[in-house]
Parts: structure tokens; sequence; C-alpha cells
């Protein structure tokens, strides 16, 4: 919405926050509280402040001629249930959370420390956060406790009318989206940047919606380790390991594409057709996201440092890494953004998420073996948000830890490249690169153990990255390289089925036949596979209950054959990578999978820095 005029931009300011109450008028009260555009000499100096999870947003607008004392009573009675709320959340911080078992034993010891610290951030830490009513705790206070004020109930518009001991109104309590007023823009506003939203009595508290509509607090963290905000140097940005793959392989996909690991997502909706929705996305992300489905980037509105923890209560930051703070109000409309904590209280936001995902099933009872995951858990204790991609210049503060440096645009004439380029510096990112390169020369060259005298130094983890995505990229070649044999010996028991697969031959006599083949392994057991499938359909019997003395009964059918043939295939792209994974059990780096995806898509090898590096012929 454009405002042209002082005059213009209190009717266009009111009219944009009625739009916001579903067209409820705001009382009268509160027009003087609506803020005008600012000028050159009355610029709006702001703080950002915590969106607390849940909490009821409450703004006080005095009736025309109120007693201010009366008034007053009101906005300090807030103040203080919201100051004790705050002390008791801080002592569950700096307490409970901070002292969490994690001596790093092993056993039972040790699942018992890990048993502890998913109960403190999965469900008593959530549990606290939701806890706080502020209209209840009103009432226990003074002056409502004791009958000086008198707080009303909510009306349809979800206002409360505070009245005196007189029964006079001396006071509006106006809640949730009417509490938001958007800021005054220009006629040259972009459209795509997204509205800044203030509280009406206290301007100072700045917000920005998000891809749904949510009042998401204007300023966001993230932690990255060391190796992540080097790739973010070299490459420029920074975005989900989904998108970064596909982008690799040659294939980038749209964010809300439901193709790829299918009986995941159908765990979260069902067999439900079409792309993802929002609250879709945002369950996936969160619930898979350590692995190949993180789709974006998991943000915390919390600024408090060490506040984000995995779901096991391992803190997320690391000491050689940093700490990201990144303006939302930067973001464009088109990149998605979704405040995952704050609508919890609202059941159509997770209307279609199985229980057993949500964290229905958990809430009600958290030792049911039926409880697969607690998602409403999980993003309350770190306040989270996910945000697609993240590009430098949205970010305005870039701490570097082990370092007494806290960067900043302003320091560097406004430029957050030249902001990045100097914590680049202060953490080795040009030793980073150096080193990578030679890490992927010396696995080439077959000088594993060339490796620099620190390997604790930039250089030493950028010649290990190096290592990493080479080896990796060779896993990718073999990988496709299996898979074309493993293709070829399908179709070698797809051709051959109806003559080696004859009534009274033994599954041992059939399987000593496809050994004595001279062909790689995995030809042997494409087509091992391939004949042993359409056996199993042919008779009934399920693969792994197929014996070595099991007899054919009678010889697989056409169709047997062909249905065979499409059932056993080898898993693919990700699918493979998936399955390399479980073998490896954990990749240490992104740069593992990045490798792996160029060596299977038939990509140069890169260097650090994205540019192609070569391949060994």
């Amino acid at each position: 919405m454009q405002y042209n005029d002082r005059e213009a931009a209190h009717t266009g300011s009111r009219a944009a926050a009625e739009q916001r109450s579903n067209g409820r008028q705001l009382p009268a009260v509160a027009w003087p509280y609506i803020k005008q555009a600012p000028t050159s000499t009355t610029s709006l100096q702001r703080q950002p402040v915590i969106q607390r999870v849940n909490e009821e947003k409450l703004s006080v607008f005095p009736e025309h001629g109120a007693d201010p004392r009366d008034v007053q009573k009101v906005s300090d009675a807030l103040a203080a249930i919201r100051a004790a709320f705050k002390d008791k959340k801080a002592l569950f911080e700096t307490g409970t959370l901070a002292t969490m078992p994690n001596t790093g034993v092993t056993g039972v010891p040790g699942k018992l420390e890990r048993d502890t610290r998913v109960k403190t951030v999965m469900t008593d830490y959530p549990a606290l956060l939701q806890s706080f009513d502020p209209i209840a705790e009103l009432r226990k206070i003074p002056p409502f406790s004791n009958g000086e004020l008198v707080l009303g109930e909510k009306d349809e518009h979800g206002d409360r009318v505070v009245k005196n001991g007189s029964s006079q109104t001396i006071a509006t309590l106006m809640s949730d989206e009417g509490s938001y007023l958007p800021d005054l823009v220009d006629d040259d506003h972009p459209e795509d940047l997204r509205t800044k939203y203030s509280r009406f009595d206290k301007p100072e508290k700045e917000y920005v919606e998000d891809n749904i509509g949510v009042p998401t607090r204007r300023y966001a963290y993230v932690e990255k380790s060391f190796y992540q905000f080097m790739e973010f140097l070299s490459t420029g940005s920074m975005t989900g390991r989904w998108q970064m793959l596909s982008k690799a392989a040659g294939i980038p996909k749209d964010l809300m594409d439901p193709s790829d690991g299918q009986d995941v997502i159908e765990q979260i909706r069902g067999k439900k057709e079409g792309p993802l929705s929002v609250q879709e996305l945002a369950v996936l992300h969160n619930w898979k996201g350590s692995g190949l489905h993180q789709r974006g980037l998991s943000l915390s509105a919390s600024p408090r440092e060490k506040a984000v923890y995995s779901n096991d209560g391992e803190p997320f930051s690391s000491a050689d890494g940093v700490r990201l703070k990144i303006d939302l109000a930067k973001v464009p409309k088109q990149v998605m953004l979704i405040n995952h904590y704050t609508p919890l209280n609202n059941p159509a936001h997770l209307a279609g998420i199985n229980k057993d995902v949500s964290g229905d099933t958990f809430k009600r009872d958290p030792s049911s073996k039926t409880a697969k995951y607690n998602y409403e858990g999980s993003v309350v204790k770190n306040r989270e948000l996910f945000l697609e991609y993240l590009n430098p210049e949205w970010i305005v503060e870039v701490k570097v830890h082990g370092n007494p440096a806290s960067l900043k645009p302003e320091q560097f004439g406004g430029d957050a490249n030249v902001m990045h380029t100097q914590a680049g510096v202060l953490m080795g990112h040009g030793d980073y690169t150096s080193g990578f390169t030679k890490g992927v020369q010396d696995h080439l060259a077959g000088n594993e153990n060339q490796k620099p005298v620190d390997d604790t130094s930039s250089e030493g983890k950028g010649w290990a990255s190096g290592q990493h995505y080479s080896k990796w990229f060779d896993k990718g070649v073999a990988y496709k390289n299996k898979e074309a044999d493993w293709n070829a010996g399908v179709n070698h028991g797809s051709t051959n089925n109806q003559t080696i697969v004859t009534k009274g031959r033994t599954l041992l006599d059939i399987r000593n036949d496809i050994n004595g083949l001279p062909n790689p392994p995995e030809f042997k057991n494409g087509a091992l596979a391939q004949i042993e499938k359409s056996i199993s359909l042919k008779m009934g019997i399920k693969v792994e209950n197929l014996l070595p003395t099991t007899v054919v009964s009678a010889a697989p059918s056409r169709a047997n054959i062909l249905k065979a043939a499409v059932d056993v295939g080898m898993p693919t792209g990700y699918a493979g990578l998936a399955k390399e994974e479980s073998d490896a059990k954990v990749l240490a780096f992104d740069i593992q999978r990045l490798g792996w995806v160029h060596g299977y898509s038939g990509s140069a090898r890169k260097t650090a820095v994205g540019a192609d590096f070569y391949q060994k012929t």
C-alpha cells in the first residue's frame, strides 16, 4: 500500500491495519498512535525485541479523558508479568539448559545422558515457552486482583476493555494481529520488499510478515560452522542441501517438488498428489533437514547466544564457526520465509499433517512408540524460522567465534561484501581455498599423506576438505559405473530369463550359472536380482524367503519378467547417494555429498570457489 502525503498516510495506515484485522475498525483511541511517515529530521530509532512463543501480543490504548495514572497502572502490570516470565525463562536457560549432562561417556550412562537432554529440550523447554498466558497472569496481580481495575473478556475483535472501580472505561487492550501496524511506504517502495510492522503503542518493536502472513521478529540468527562459512564466502550464497545437490547435478528443481523421498513425504501428508504446501515443506525440512531433505536454512528468532539446540540436546554453535545476524526486512517476498513457532496455537497451522509427525501424539504421550516425531517441540525450542536461501547483503552482523571481532556493514561504509571479505581474512579464507586445491591435487596424485603440518589451521582444514571432496567424487563415478553394470545385468536376466529359469531347477543351480559369468559383480547382482524377483512373483514367495533348495515349479510369465525388471532397479541419483551415506554412516561435510554428485553426474571436479578444476583422465 502506498501513501503520498502525511494526511493520506494517517488514513492509509488505518485502512491497512483494519484490513489485517478482517475489516475490524480500530478504536478511536488508537489513532494518535498510528505512525506517520518519517521525515529527514524525524527518523524513527528502533531496537529489535524477542517475539515469545505463543504469547498473546497486547497493546494498551488509553481512553480519551482517562486518568493517566490508571492507564499507567495497566502498562506497569503488563511490564511486571512479562519481566517475571522473562526471569523464569532466563533461569531455566542459564540453569537447566546450560547444565544438561554431556560428559561424552558411552554405553548405558551415555544413553541416559542423551535421554535427559532430549527430554529437556524437546519437552520441558517447549512447555515452559508455551506456558505464558498474559491475561491469566494479569488477573493474578494488582491492580486487577484487588478489583482496583477490572479486565473485561475478549470481544469478537480480540479486544478487552479495562475499567476502573467506578466502571469507567480507561483503556482498551488490543491483541494479536490488531496490535500490528504496517510502516508507511513511499511511492518508490520496491514491490518485492517486505513491509515492516510495528506495535501500535511500541513502535520500537519491529516485525515483518512471513510468506503465510505471520508477524515475525525482524532479525534472525543462525550458527554456521567454519566449513559452511568458507563455502558461503566461496560461492556467495547459501541454501539447502536439496537445492545445492540438484543444481550440482544439472537438474535444479522447484522448492515445492515432492518427487524425492516419497516415502517420507507420505508419512507427513499421506498419499496426496500435487506440490508440497508451505506447512508440509516446513515439516519436511525440520524433520529430515539433517539429510538430503534440507531445503533451506534453519534460523532462530532468539538473539540469545548458544540458544539453539539439536533434537539430541547438542548445541549448534562451534568454537571455530560464526554467528550471523540477518535482517529479514531485506529478504524479498519471493524468497520463502516461514515462521514455524508462533502460529502453533492455531490448529489450522498443522491441518493435514500426520499427528504422529506434528507432535500431537508425542504431546499426549511422549513415551508412545507411535510418536514418530515431535515437530512442535523441535521448532518451539529454537524459535525456528525457515529461509529458502541466504544472500550476503541480508546479513547485518558477523560474529567470529574465538575472535573479539563483531563485524557490521556500517564499519565498512555500509558494504556487506567488504564485511564478509574481512570475516574471511580473520578466518583464513585464502589459506582454506589454496589448501582445498592442494587437497584435490594430492588425492589425484596419490599423495594423501602430504597434508599440512598444522591440520587445525585454515590451510589444513581446506586440504582435508579437498581430500573429502575428491574421494567422494571418485565414489560418485564408481557408483555410476556400478549402476551401468547393474542395469546391464538386469537386462541380461530379462532377456535370458526363460532359458535360465526352467521347471525343476533349484535356485542354487541358477545362482551358480549367473556367478559363473565372466562379468563384474554388479552385473551378476543385477541379473540375480531380476531372476529371483521373477521367481518370487511366479511362486508367490517373498524374495527374502527363497532358499537355495527352492525348486522352480514353472517358468515365470513374460509379465512376471517385465515387472521384475522394474522392481529391482538399483538406487539412482539422490537415492544412490542416500545408500552410500547409509553405508558410510555419517558424512562429515556437505563437500563430500557435493563431490559424489559431481562424480555421479559426470561433472568436472570443482575448486573451493566453484570454478572447474579438472578430471583425472
